[in-house]
């Protein structure tokens, strides 16, 4: 057995022992430390600082420009020297569509950061942080859309959350929300429509009048609208056999006077109403004109979100006993 040699404690040997340094005192006031926030808090606050605001996205028609104020869907948007262009689709000009990005003013209008001209799409488009949503208004970065019965919302969208608005151009000029949805400020989606309009083609659900004698090469008649078939049509019976009085699905291409050049057409099941969409050439008290595709209009023809020519349409329509259109909605 060993003998350990006995450690007689002095007054001076004591203060030896407590000035002896102990690291894993040390590690564990750093890590106390660290838990607390201590060392990071002045970077902390510095780095939340810097994080910049969601930005304001709006999609619409250009309704005025002069040097340093725009309307673009009746919105106010502010040019300043910071704000960047970006022409490649085209040069900015009164009628044209264009995305402003940029914040909101405080007074119901946004300061552009960039915008950029793009294709027309169907509805005006709004992205940003949701003020307030009522029963009559939408407010989004200090914008105000009106909501009616009819407005779809999706997602349950609180004040506070990045939604993305749809919105009709009413006569009077304001924004009427058709859809308003909770999303991502950076969800992948891109601002412009995924299938945006693309000149000559058209679509047209309708009642076959007429087919050729023999075969379906060749005119057909559907709806009243002259359909041409060719060896590059894919037909299918799939619903049920085409015949006169079936309703069928057209896709193609306008011809350029009043009629279709059929990529595809299939049965459908009958409807009341026939279909068609494609882009707006001009609209009168008489008519609406599609692809030069002329469909008539009267009084009670409903017009819904101010379509402008260029713009995607659908034209609901009734027939006539003379084998015309007239149109129910556009």
């Amino acid at each position: 057995m060993m003998n350990h040699p006995t450690k007689h404690l002095t007054s001076q040997t004591m203060l030896v022992e407590k000035r002896r340094f102990h690291p894993w005192l040390f590690l564990a006031a750093f890590v106390a430390l660290l838990a607390a926030g201590y060392f990071f808090q002045g970077s902390t606050a510095n780095a939340q600082g810097t994080i910049p605001a969601v930005e304001t996205r709006l999609i619409g028609p250009i309704d005025d420009m002069t040097n340093d104020l725009w309307h673009v869907a009746g919105v106010p948007v502010t040019i300043t020297a910071e704000t960047r262009i970006d022409d490649r689709v085209g040069a900015p000009a009164v009628g044209k569509w264009a995305r402003v990005t940029g914040h909101g003013d405080g007074s119901g209008g946004l300061v552009a950061a960039r915008i950029k001209v793009l294709p027309p799409l169907p509805f005006v488009r709004l992205r940003g942080v949701l003020d307030d949503l009522t029963t009559s208004a939408v407010v989004i970065d200090g914008i105000t859309l009106g909501r009616t019965a009819t407005t779809q919302v999706v997602g349950n969208p609180q004040p506070g959350d990045y939604v993305e608005a749809r919105a009709a151009i009413q006569t009077d000029g304001s924004l009427l929300a058709v859809q308003v949805r909770k999303r991502g400020p950076d969800d992948g989606v891109p601002d412009d429509d995924p299938t945006p309009v693309q000149p000559g083609k058209v679509e047209l659900r309708g009642v076959v009048q007429d087919l050729p004698a023999n075969g379906f090469q060749g005119q057909w008649l559907v709806s009243g609208i002259p359909v041409n078939v060719d060896a590059n049509t894919q037909v299918s019976e799939r619903v049920g056999p085409i015949l006169v009085g079936s309703w069928v699905k057209v896709e193609g291409t306008a011809t350029g006077d009043g009629g279709i050049n059929a990529q595809e057409v299939k049965s459908i099941h009958t409807s009341t109403l026939h279909k068609l969409a494609g882009a707006l050439t001009s609209m009168s008290d008489t008519d609406v004109v599609v692809e030069n595709i002329v469909i008539a209009r009267t009084t009670a023809t409903q017009i819904k979100g101010n379509p402008q020519p260029g713009q995607r349409v659908e034209i609901k329509a009734a027939l006539q006993a003379d084998g015309t259109l007239v149109a129910v909605s556009v």
